[in-house]
């Protein structure tokens, strides 16, 4: 080959490959153009995730603290530990509640509701399965026993005491503070024991509690302060002598004591009546018969000493000490047997009180380990 036509052959392959290095360029320099149109689009897939999070966070705020509250309060001698379960829940609502135990508070709303109470860890052996009408506010459903009628009176369980059926009674609660006056605390009794009649509760000469029976509650608006309650069967005799109640008493819980108008001391109920009998003047003609008639001093001895030996023998059946705090609100409950051995029960006749509310917060039940 000539030199002339290598020129050519050279300047040929030089053309092709320059071409062909402008058009990988071209090539090149196209793809760069067209990455970013990709890119743009990339921006379009998060804004779709910041739209599901705030579901979510509407969906936490829905939950909302009611004020309808219960709780469950055993209070059957002899009976095993019992779970209780509401409606359709799976797991319990309260789990091993014993005797004598009260549990805390817990959300339920107004209305019907399912309640099913087994024994402890025994889904299976149910006690009680009815639909009960829940009332608003605060609500006590107390465990009572209830004497099975067709079996023997010497009727035993496998654990000793008398044969009962369970029974769920649902109390209303007063929780609200008490009155802003002397009478700053507010106790309650819920008679809960089996073979007890209807009692009176005594503090010194005041009536606090009177004519309670069986699966009955009563509340009594009083001081805050340490107390000694005595305990005594009901006689019936406010019924049968209302003329003798003061007319000012108005109040249904009873008032220990009220405030004077004048603004001085307070002034005992019972007080107030000895006051107005030392205000009765006496009749000068009755005076003078008296005087007439002059009785033999061993004849006045006699009833006086009668009276003073039936005083003595009227002494309470039980007492208990309890205290209550400024703005708080208790309940007492009288369980177990007067007369255990009857009944071959070692539950013996007794007063548990638990605090329900101090200041307007419920209290909290204290774990015993």
């Amino acid at each position: 080959m000539n030199d002339s036509r290598r020129r050519d052959f050279l300047k040929v392959t030089g053309g092709v490959a320059v071409v062909g290095a402008l058009a990988g360029c071209a090539g090149e320099a196209q793809e760069e153009d067209e990455e970013p149109e990709e890119e743009e689009e990339a921006p379009d897939e998060p804004e779709d995730e910041p739209e599901e999070e705030p579901e979510e966070e509407e969906e936490e705020e829905e939950e909302v603290d009611g004020d309808d509250l219960i709780r469950v309060a055993h209070m059957i001698p002899d009976f095993p530990d019992v779970d209780v379960y509401v409606d359709d829940d799976e797991e319990p609502v309260f789990s091993g509640v014993g005797y004598t135990e009260t549990t805390d508070y817990v959300e339920l709303p107004e209305g019907e509701a399912n309640i099913r109470v087994t024994a402890a860890e025994g889904r299976s052996l149910v006690v009680f399965d009815e639909q009960v009408e829940v009332p608003a506010g605060n609500t006590t459903a107390v465990a009572l026993g209830e004497p099975e009628e067709d079996e023997p009176a010497d009727g035993q369980g496998d654990e000793g005491g008398a044969d009962v059926s369970f029974q769920l009674e649902l109390f209303e609660d007063d929780n609200a503070a008490p009155e802003e006056s002397i009478n700053d605390s507010r106790l309650r009794l819920i008679h809960a024991s089996l073979d007890a009649p209807a009692v009176d509760v005594r503090v010194g000469e005041t009536t606090v509690f009177e004519n309670v029976g069986f699966g009955e509650g009563e509340y009594f608006d009083l001081p805050a302060g340490d107390y000694e309650f005595e305990v005594y069967p009901a006689n019936g005799e406010a019924e049968d002598e209302p003329e003798d109640e003061p007319e000012d008493e108005e109040d249904d819980n009873g008032i220990l004591s009220v405030a004077s108008t004048d603004g001085g001391s307070d002034v005992s109920l019972l007080q107030e009546e000895e006051d107005e009998a030392e205000d009765e003047e006496p009749d000068p003609e009755e005076d003078e018969e008296a005087e007439e008639e002059e009785p033999d001093p061993e004849e006045e001895d006699e009833p006086e000493d009668e009276e003073e030996e039936e005083e003595e023998d009227e002494d309470p059946v039980f007492t208990f000490d309890a205290t209550t705090e400024q703005n708080s609100v208790s309940t007492a409950f009288a369980v177990g047997y007067l007369d255990p051995e009857a009944v071959d029960s070692d539950e013996e006749f007794d007063v548990v009180v638990t605090e329900d509310v101090v200041e307007g917060e419920p209290v909290e039940v204290e774990d015993d380990d």
